[in-house]
């Protein structure tokens, strides 16, 4: 089973490097989160092995 990682910022440019960084690995879903509202959806519709998350973010 693959591993799933949800990276949470709300800077465009670090949510992409760090999805073209993760992104080499066959074995991870990445799910992206912009705003605290998404990262709460999420969290609460799926499971996470780990979330990269930045502290300071909008909505929350």
């Amino acid at each position: 089973m693959p591993s799933r990682i949800m990276v949470a910022d709300d800077n465009p440019g670090i949510r992409m490097l760090l999805q073209t960084i993760l992104r080499y690995r066959e074995d991870i879903i990445i799910d992206c989160a912009k705003n605290g509202s998404e990262v709460i959806a999420l969290s609460n519709s799926n499971h996470y092995d780990l979330i990269i998350l930045d502290i300071r973010m909008p909505d929350v």
